[in-house]
């Protein structure tokens, strides 16, 4: 089979639209694979300990370290942590095996449709990913959990 090149009018190669498409999708599966695995920890100094939990309303977190959707999210939960109302309980699961091994308890348990964080819990909802609707959403519980006293998250009892 031959290798097919494309030249413009000048004689230079050029990129053609199924090379584009190829090295485009490469690159956003390659962004979203850090959403999958990592080998660094970070600090997960904003969380409470799941012992220290005597707030209202729980919020379970589950992030990986080099996720850049999780990084993007981690203002939003800090900025929940600083709420007297709540307790943000932070799970980073791509270096911590007993936190894996919780994830995949949750995951067989809630039977989400994969494996991928960050995924948030709070009461008997759940949200995967990030997005202004999901954050929206996440808040939308915390209120009502704070006027109705939702049930902890099955994750702690």
């Amino acid at each position: 089979m031959k290798k097919q090149t494309r030249t413009d009018s000048n004689g230079r190669s050029r990129i053609t639209r199924r090379t584009y498409l190829t090295a485009s999708g490469l690159g956003l599966g390659g962004g979203l694979a850090g959403c999958l695995e990592s080998t660094d920890a970070k600090d997960s100094t904003f969380a409470t300990a799941p012992e220290d939990v005597d707030s209202a309303v729980v919020v379970i977190w589950f992030w990986g370290d080099g996720c850049p959707v999780c990084e993007e999210q981690r203002s939003f939960f800090e900025t929940l942590h600083e709420r007297d109302d709540v307790a943000v309980l932070a799970y980073e699961v791509y270096n911590d095996q007993e936190n894996q091994d919780k994830f995949r308890d949750v995951v067989e348990t809630y039977q989400l449709p994969n494996e991928a964080v960050p995924v948030v819990f709070v009461g008997d909802r759940y949200w995967i990913g990030d997005s202004e609707q999901i954050r929206s959403g996440i808040e939308s519980a915390i209120d009502q959990c704070d006027e109705n006293q939702c049930s902890t998250p099955r994750l702690l009892e």
